[in-house]
């Protein structure tokens, strides 16, 4: 079980640190907001990813994989929410009230996780990994679902961190345009990829 367990917590760590929906809006929360902001998105996305490990060990993941007009619908829904929280980042600086502004709320953080491809291959191959051999499946499961929390927390809120960091920087307002550009053509850029995998 070691074996696996180490294989998964490899493949969550790679997923979940590298460039994505969720990493691009923890940097831009960060960055607008400030670290303590970003607790609720981090929350979210754990709460969030360690569902869909459950929903995967019980063969959620699986049939939608298996089922291409699914495919396809979680395809549109994520592109669909990924333009939303595009558009919402492009306006942010564009004439909206300060107090206005605010940072995702856990319930948002939580439904991306959803709609999100990159996640529902994590725990779909995660879940084939390490509950393909037989016995202890309850115990197993729990461990991936400790290992998927800990480090989906630990990633967002390292680009969490990141963003804060920025914040001096972004206190210019063509800087911060500039960059909520880059966030949010990283985020249209995912949904992109999202239909062009899907279709």
């Amino acid at each position: 079980m070691t074996t696996e367990l180490s294989a998964f917590a490899v493949l969550a760590f790679v997923t979940c640190i590298t460039p994505g929906p969720n990493n691009a809006l923890a940097a831009a929360t960060g960055a607008r907001f400030g670290g303590p902001a970003g607790l609720a998105l981090a929350c979210g996305v754990t709460v969030g990813c360690t569902g869909l490990i459950v929903l995967s060990a019980l063969g959620v993941a699986g049939a939608i994989a298996a089922t291409p007009w699914l495919s396809r619908v979680l395809a549109l829904a994520s592109a669909g929410y990924l333009a939303w929280l595009t558009w919402r980042l492009l306006r942010s600086d564009a004439g909206v009230r300060r107090d206005a502004a605010r940072p995702p709320r856990f319930v948002e953080a939580v439904a991306l996780q959803f709609v999100n491809p990159k996640g529902w291959a994590l725990a779909l191959a995660g879940t084939t990994l390490v509950l393909a051999p037989s016995g202890a499946h309850a115990l197993r499961l729990a461990a991936m679902c400790v290992l998927e929390a800990v480090i989906s927390f630990a990633s967002v809120m390292a680009w969490v961190a990141l963003g804060a960091r920025l914040q001096h920087w972004l206190a210019d307002a063509r800087r911060r345009r500039a960059f909520n550009s880059v966030m949010a053509l990283g985020l249209a850029g995912c949904a992109m990829a999202t239909l062009v995998a899907a279709f």
